[in-house]
């Protein structure tokens, strides 16, 4: 359809838009099994502390935002020093 050509500066800038085209296409996707999954509970937040597996991949998806936020932190305040 559309014939485009990109020149990626850095590694970095090719990853970063990698990872926004993931996003960008299994977003929609998520959204509806969270949809779904919230339907059949009857909009009972609970069923995804219920079962083991839900509460693992919760605490896994936690400690990946904390670690993110903290390495955030710590390029701002690196960035804010110089």
């Amino acid at each position: 359809m559309f014939n485009v050509r990109v020149n990626f500066t850095s590694i970095e800038e090719c990853r970063f838009l990698r990872s926004i085209q993931i996003v960008y296409r299994l977003g929609p996707m998520m959204e509806e099994n969270l949809r779904r999954a919230l339907l059949i509970s009857r909009g009972d937040p609970m069923v995804f502390l219920q079962e083991p597996i839900s509460l693992a991949f919760l605490v896994v998806a936690a400690g990946l935002l904390a670690v993110i936020a903290a390495a955030i932190r710590l390029k701002r305040e690196e960035a804010l020093k110089e």
